[in-house]
């Protein structure tokens, strides 16, 4: 799909909390989704369950602010976003490829965010965002959620 940032839109991708390395963002998540399976709902006090979503234009040294929650409705999903041309760069943009002029920071990622999407869509599906989810899960951590999604569990049907 597609985030729209001032006038541009660049491209994302939808992820599991999985495909986050173990750490605050990953907690975030199941701390929303425990909430909102807690209240039986899928509205939570700040409204529906937000997307994970990588955002792409990262590298492997930036990964840890590549990621990000998104309201839905904030989303243009990818074919709607390819119909209005989202996934080729803006006009204006080529136009000061073409003329050799240097772009500004902005311009740059939507570059390299765009060229990395057209890379990922030759991919499979499953193996998309892959070379991202190349960290080490932190097990202790596993057990601790499962031990404490447990607790919880009991707590609520107390």
């Amino acid at each position: 799909g597609f985030q729209r940032q001032g006038h541009l839109f660049f491209p994302i991708i939808e992820v599991s909390p999985f495909d986050v390395e173990p750490g605050k963002l990953r907690n975030k998540w199941i701390q929303k989704f425990d909430t909102l399976k807690k209240n039986g709902t899928k509205e939570s006090d700040s409204g529906p369950m937000p997307r994970l979503v990588f955002c792409y234009g990262s590298t492997w040294e930036t990964r840890n602010t590549s990621f990000t929650f998104i309201k839905e409705k904030n989303i243009t999903p990818y074919g709607k976003g390819v119909s209005k041309g989202y996934h080729t760069l803006p006009k204006q943009i080529e136009k000061k490829i073409k003329a050799g002029k240097p772009m500004g920071e902005v311009q740059k990622r939507l570059i390299k965010s765009i060229e990395q999407m057209k890379k990922d869509i030759e991919r499979s599906p499953a193996d998309r965002i892959k070379w991202m989810t190349n960290f080490k899960e932190d097990y202790e951590s596993y057990q601790y959620l499962s031990y404490y999604s447990i607790e919880k569990n009991r707590q609520i049907s107390s």
